[in-house]
């Protein structure tokens, strides 16, 4: 029977989320805001900022649980991103224009406390591709501990991993394209043939490189998914957003073919590199 998580490691897990909350409110107090970059009201504050201790307290659980280093190291990076620059650097000017907020700037500090779900995805990601080599990789330290529903290799086991982190994605995509208007009725994208090839999409997107992980251990798609991700998502909180997740969206397909090419092709590399140390030396 797996033990259950030390009182201790729980605790310092809380212990990170809170700090990470302390340091975001404060640096949200010294910004001079209009409005809250937690929001508006008790609520949004409140779903922010249990977003943020879970942002930060659940890569240190994995870290003191099962030895991973990559979701603390995958949520320092997004930190140093984010609040760095908004801790150093010039705060964003707002000034009023036709009853508008006009701002000079970029926020981010908004851009961390409102996209956690897209920072805590990603580095759980990484993570999840982290194990994965460090338990097939004997040249590398094992985990501390293993975790049984994700070593097997079986079809069903794949296909519930698939499913989980599919359905994360598919959650992820919704909040942030609702972030910027994309669900509004006179919005194209809310069209229900649209929705229709969407959503569907998002969790196939995810999901295939997700299986490909659990059944066959291929590294390689999870860590390009999980990476292009980010960076749609860090393209969608710049002051001036593309159509960046729009097209993510909508050219799924091209997407879930370019994981199953780079999971070939990590294949392909594989069974060469086999080959070739399966050579006998020349003398």
């Amino acid at each position: 029977m797996p033990s259950h998580p030390r009182p201790r490691t729980v605790a310092v897990a809380l212990l990170a989320g809170v700090v990470n909350l302390a340091v975001s409110a404060s640096l949200d107090r010294s910004q001079g805001y209009p409005v809250s970059a937690f929001g508006s009201g008790p609520v949004e504050w409140l779903g922010f900022g249990l977003g943020l201790v879970v942002l930060a307290g659940l890569p240190v659980f994995l870290l003191l649980r099962y030895g991973l280093v990559s979701p603390p190291a995958a949520t320092l990076v997004v930190a140093w991103t984010f609040l760095v620059p908004a801790a150093t650097g010039p705060p964003p000017e707002f000034s009023e224009l036709g009853g508008h907020t006009v701002v000079a700037g970029t926020l981010h500090l908004r851009n961390y406390v409102q996209g956690w779900y897209c920072w805590l995805l990603t580095a759980t990601l990484a993570g999840l591709v982290e194990y994965a080599v460090r338990t097939d990789l004997a040249r590398l330290p094992s985990v501390r501990r293993r975790v049984p529903a994700l070593d097997r290799r079986d079809r069903a086991t794949a296909l519930r991993v698939a499913a989980v982190v599919g359905v994360a994605h598919l959650a992820a995509v919704v909040a942030l394209a609702a972030e910027y208007g994309y669900f509004a009725p006179d919005s194209s994208f809310a069209r229900p043939l649209v929705l229709a090839w969407t959503l569907p999409g998002a969790v196939v997107l995810a999901a295939t490189p997700a299986y490909l992980l659990a059944r066959w251990r291929l590294l390689a798609p999870l860590a390009a998914f999980a990476y292009y991700f980010y960076r749609v998502a860090v393209v969608m909180f710049l002051p001036m957003p593309d159509d960046s997740l729009p097209v993510y969206l909508i050219g799924w397909p091209a997407f879930v073919g370019a994981a199953l090419a780079v999971g070939g092709l990590e294949l392909l590399v594989r069974r060469l590199a086999g080959r070739f140390r399966g050579r006998p030396q020349s003398t």
